[in-house]
């Protein structure tokens, strides 16, 4: 039998470089950060609002540690919803969300190399959306979501994920997935799926599509429930053929009158447009300098206070610079309403408007376009937000200065949403 001998101090050496070279690639490996810099977001350099189980994360001060842990509670309040906001100036940051038992809603629209722990550990989710940029970690690649059996509403933006299991999630219904990189999807066991939209995606694999849609049809009109019935529209009509007051029915971003009727030719206010455009953020808490003519007790008094402090729907300018009133109720012109989807798809969804003009050129009233609004228009058409009325047999008008229709407003929202972000 040979005698076993200690290396000495050579082993001792080899074995200190190797436990501190796997410690460093534990604690700094791409997305991840190490057990010992986690901090509380209380003591973390984020910025926040909480407001009623509501936290919007709005940026960073610049000082602190980058990977804040979400507590189950703030404010004495239960943390039910959770908005990371849009920002591109900032390194790798992450966020622990696993203590946060009654989470229900997690939104993060564009925030470049952030990532998210703990988001499969967070049973009571209903709504999911993950903007360019947001990783779900420990695998950035392969999601596991099959846990979450309460999950209405997943949307998973450009973040480089190839697999999504969905296997548990028996009430989602809704499913977007955007970005080049899925490969597979199994909707087998989807049942209660309303919209499926799996834009830019190469589908190598495939389940489930046929039973719930039909052979090839991947991109399904969308089945129309009780909730999405007024006694004012039909079937036939093209903003019920076109899906699109389904669309902001179900997904609660516009609603009808209390007596049945969804009214979709009445015409819409600033203060409208900007609920529904709060709403499709995720209804986050902001503060912002109050215009005097808002009576902030009324439904869109949050929704102005969001759409000020982002910059998506600004005040009338009295002077050069100086903003004092918002015009809740003055009515929405067709090219106004354009340029308001377009300040969210820049201020909210960090998207690329830029546009050759060239649809717009064609349209044979491009010359009544006002000249600041003519690059969001051309966008707009661009991105199949706006199309046109027709006002004479075989030929659409665009109207840029007639007031806009709710229904054109369902239409540019369901677009903006499903299209853009």
């Amino acid at each position: 039998m040979k005698e076993l001998r200690c290396a000495g101090p050579r082993f001792a050496a080899s074995l200190v470089a190797f436990a501190l070279a796997a410690l460093i690639a534990v604690c700094f490996a791409p997305g991840k950060a190490c057990a010992d810099e986690w901090v509380s977001l209380e003591e973390s350099g984020f910025e926040y609002n909480v407001f009623y189980g509501h936290v919007e994360i709005t940026g960073h001060s610049g000082e602190g540690s980058l990977n804040a842990r979400i507590p189950a509670s703030l404010g004495g309040t239960s943390v039910t919803s959770l908005n990371i906001g849009s920002w591109n100036n900032l390194p790798a940051t992450s966020f622990d969300v696993s203590a946060c038992y009654a989470l229900e809603s997690f939104s993060c629209l564009f925030a470049p190399d952030a990532s998210v722990v703990g988001l499969q550990e967070c049973t009571s989710l209903r709504a999911i959306k993950l903007g360019q940029g947001m990783s779900v970690l420990p695998d950035p690649e392969r999601i596991d979501f099959s846990n979450l059996s309460w999950l209405e509403d997943l949307s998973i933006g450009e973040c480089g994920v190839k697999r999504v299991d969905l296997t548990g999630c028996a009430s989602l219904r809704r499913l977007f997935l955007a970005g080049n990189c899925l490969t597979a999807l199994d909707v087998t066991n989807l049942g209660r799926l309303q919209f499926l939209n799996v834009k830019n995606n190469f589908l190598a694999e495939t389940s489930g599509l046929v039973d719930l849609f039909g052979a090839g049809n991947v991109l399904p009109q969308k089945t129309y429930t009780a909730k999405s019935q007024f006694s004012d529209v039909s079937a036939d009509d093209w903003y019920m053929q076109a899906c699109v007051v389904p669309y902001v029915v179900e997904h609660d971003l516009m609603g009808g009158y209390g007596d049945g009727r969804f009214g979709p030719y009445d015409t819409v206010t600033r203060g409208q447009v900007a609920t529904v455009l709060w709403r499709l953020a995720g209804e986050p808490y902001s503060k912002a300098t109050p215009f005097y003519d808002v009576d902030y007790t009324q439904y869109y008094g949050p929704a102005i206070n969001w759409a000020r402090s982002t910059g998506v729907i600004s005040g009338y300018q009295d002077e050069p610079g100086v903003y004092r009133r918002f015009g809740p109720d003055d009515l929405v012109t067709r090219e106004q309403l354009a340029a308001m989807m377009a300040n969210y798809a820049t201020r909210i969804a960090g998207a690329d408007i830029d546009s050759d003009g060239v649809r717009l050129a064609a349209m044979p009233d491009a010359d009544f376009v006002s000249s600041w609004a003519r690059p969001t228009l051309a966008w707009a058409m661009d991105a199949g937000l706006i199309s046109g009325e027709v006002t004479y047999p075989g030929v659409s008008y665009l109207n840029p200065a007639g007031t806009a229709q709710r229904c054109a407003l369902a239409k540019m929202v369901s677009a903006l949403d499903s299209r853009v972000i």
